[in-house]
């Protein structure tokens, strides 16, 4: 089959390599769509470590082509969604934190996120998911392949920022960043009750989406107004409830921290890689004793979890589809690449083709 394997920074290539078998307890799919994300950049760039070798990706849907031994529950042809967080399900940490957020099974700090990272991904014509039973999930037919694609990570990472920021009814909320992850976030914070939502960017395309999504109510261009000082005119002074960073910079990073009231939240859902280092200032944390919270998360996946966010597409007619503006071919995927981590041609998510 064909894959886009990662050799080193800056450097992937489309190579011939053997279809992967389905192992105890795992399935082997056939991709039908995988997506280009911005960890991926972030691989080539040499800021997330993975191993030479790997296939790259990691948000995808397919078809099974194989089962293992030890799945139960589905059937070679069934249409599925692969969370990119593929924990396993039966640890001490999975069974004990939410949606196998905690799982070390694989003996490192990267919590279930294995394929594209640990093992081979999903920028490829087969995939072997591992733990199948505890992450897989049956898609709908009703539901389209390009709504679906973007379920296992982008749509349940945005999503959870605006419920681990515990954003409740009335709250006014600020997203920093409107790129995939952070106009999810947006409709994450109306769908959990938000009064406003005011999206914190600079380029006018990924506003206009955030606007025609239906979760940003006024956007701020950190380039043209005083991020702070828009946002206290905004609330009469009480600034935000909470706010969701979903760049992965330090200067987003702290302006989130800074428009927060005492007692706000800040829910981190950018990636911030693992080089360099951060300062808080104390004024913007109000010298410790201003009772704001920090939280983050990362893509919360399981089976069950997977559930849920299909049948909300499904029920309330939620279309995520208008984010994937882009599709190449597995052939053409360095353009793709480039695409996306350039930002050409108003881009919002590029999706591969196998």
């Amino acid at each position: 089959m064909k894959a886009y394997v990662y050799h080193g920074k800056h450097d992937a290539r489309i190579e011939d390599i053997p279809i992967p078998r389905a192992n105890p307890g795992e399935v082997v799919i056939k991709v039908s769509l995988a997506c280009i994300c911005r960890t991926d950049i972030h691989i080539l760039e040499g800021k997330f470590p993975v191993n030479p070798g790997i296939v790259l990706g990691h948000e995808v849907m397919g078809v099974i082509h194989e089962i293992g031994n030890g799945i139960k529950g589905f059937e070679i042809g069934d249409r599925v969604v692969v969370p990119c967080d593929t924990a396993c399900g039966v640890c001490f940490d999975c069974v004990r934190g939410p949606d196998g957020m905690g799982c070390t099974v694989d003996g490192s700090v990267n919590r279930g996120f294995l394929i594209g990272c640990l093992r081979n991904g999903a920028q490829a014509e087969y995939m072997a998911v591992p733990y199948a039973q505890a992450n897989l999930c049956k898609v709908p037919d009703s539901l389209t392949d390009k709504q679906v694609v973007l379920t296992g990570d982008i749509i349940t990472t945005g999503l959870s920022g605006a419920e681990t920021g515990n954003v409740s009814l009335g709250d006014v909320v600020a997203v920093f960043g409107l790129g995939p992850v952070g106009i999810i976030a947006s409709l994450g914070a109306k769908l959990r009750g938000a009064s406003l939502v005011v999206g914190i960017e600079p380029t006018l395309y990924r506003a206009e989406m955030a606007k025609r999504m239906g979760g940003v109510d006024i956007v701020i261009d950190p380039k043209k107004q005083n991020v702070e000082e828009a946002l206290r005119d905004l609330t009469r002074g009480r600034m935000v409830d909470v706010s969701i960073e979903a760049v992965g910079k330090e200067e987003t990073f702290v302006a989130a921290l800074t428009v927060i009231k005492a007692g706000g939240v800040l829910s981190n859902l950018g990636n911030h890689g693992f080089e360099g280092s951060y300062s808080i200032p104390l004024k913007a944390f109000l010298g410790g004793i201003g009772d704001k919270k920090i939280v983050s998360t990362e893509a919360p996946g399981g089976n069950d979890r997977m559930r849920r966010l299909l049948l909300m597409m499904e029920h309330r007619g939620i279309d995520f589809s208008p984010l994937v503006t882009h599709t190449v071919n597995l052939d053409e995927i360095k353009k793709g690449y480039e695409i996306f981590g350039e930002q050409k041609d108003n881009v919002i998510k590029v999706a591969v083709k196998p």
